[in-house]
């Protein structure tokens, strides 16, 4: 174990229950990060229905998945960190690809998330993936400083403008 802030965290290899855990908290942070205009047109319900099916038909879809569980002292699930394989878009390369990470707000700003990272980098590296990318919120400020002092740099920025007035639907 090693020291971040105080407290000592573990980093494992997820089992059913933390997979199901984690689908929970991803789908439950959906609605949180969408944006209004989506907002004013769907349900947290639905959101939560739609993230979850997306995850689970990724996860059913074959490749490599690995979730990595960060533990307290306590033993608790404080954090995680889903990454797997998935092909560039335009290149069709296969890379390694975070799904998903989150470490529970009191376990914040500790280096965990750094910890995270790193270790994904290292599963990545020892299967042989030259590359690993991961889409980001582009208001997650402090998530995106972590990323760019590991060395990642924006590759695509998607766009959206809302064409009709949602009020009026």
């Amino acid at each position: 174990m090693r020291r971040c802030s105080m407290t000592t965290y573990r980093l494992r290899e997820g089992n059913e229950q933390d997979w199901t855990i984690a689908l929970r908290r991803l789908a439950e942070r959906s609605w949180g990060t969408l944006p209004e205009h989506l907002r004013r047109r769907t349900s947290p319900q639905q959101v939560y229905r739609e993230t979850d099916a997306t995850a689970r038909a990724i996860l059913n879809s074959g490749g490599w998945h690995y979730l990595i569980v960060a533990e307290n002292e306590q033993g608790e699930n404080v954090g995680h960190l889903w990454v797997g394989e998935a092909r560039d878009s335009f290149t069709g390369i296969k890379r390694g690809y975070i799904y998903d990470i989150f470490v529970e707000p009191a376990h914040r700003r500790r280096g965990l998330g750094r910890r995270l990272m790193l270790e994904a980098e290292r599963l990545c590296r020892q299967r042989g993936d030259h590359e690993m990318g991961f889409s980001v919120e582009v208001n997650n400020i402090a998530a995106r400083r972590l990323y760019e002092s590991l060395g990642y740099r924006t590759e695509y920025l998607v766009m959206s403008k809302p064409l009709v007035d949602s009020e009026r639907e």
